[in-house]
């Protein structure tokens, strides 16, 4: 009879890791209100704080364009071509405001007019027919051992923008 309810047990503590390991935290969740786009048409971002702390960003501040690390345009061989959303220093200096905390399970959206800045430059063009992806900057909180207010990326879905009139 003992023996018999080890087992219980033991099957117990293993349906216990697994659902530990089904809630583990893989960071927040970007994603846009479509798929498809048109080649001037307003992309909005999401980001959902799907942690169990809080988080800090620039998309949910006064300076949303700052949250974009980067622009992924799919290229010929499948990877990915890193684009910049705004222009770099030393071409242009900004007064950038402070990130927004989302605190767990909080979104914050942003429409972005899709420009992207040649090369960091201050030129800027539209974006290209492809594939894209977008890399939305986050961080932990400063002192949080698992963050230690260090800064991440976290990546959209896949999105498609095409030339005017073309599905």
């Amino acid at each position: 009879m003992r023996h018999r309810g080890g087992v219980v047990l033991l099957a117990l503590a293993g349906c216990l890791a697994a659902a530990c390991f089904s809630f583990a935290e893989t960071g927040p969740v970007v994603s846009t209100d479509k798929n498809d786009y048109g080649a001037a048409e307003i992309v909005t971002i999401r980001l959902t704080n799907v942690l169990f702390r809080s988080i800090f960003s620039h998309l949910g501040s006064q300076t949303p364009v700052f949250a974009i690390d980067g622009v992924e345009m799919k290229n010929a061989a499948g990877g990915w071509d890193t684009l910049s959303a705004w222009c770099r220093p030393p071409f242009c200096v900004y007064d950038m405001d402070a990130p927004a905390e989302l605190k767990p399970q909080e979104s914050v959206s942003w429409a972005w007019d899709p420009w992207i800045y040649v090369g960091g430059t201050h030129e800027r063009t539209r974006l290209a027919a492809g594939t894209y992806r977008l890399r939305i900057s986050y961080r932990g909180q400063a002192g949080d051992p698992e963050g230690q207010g260090q800064w991440f990326n976290a990546v959209s879905n896949e999105f498609k923008i095409r030339q005017d009139g073309k599905k």
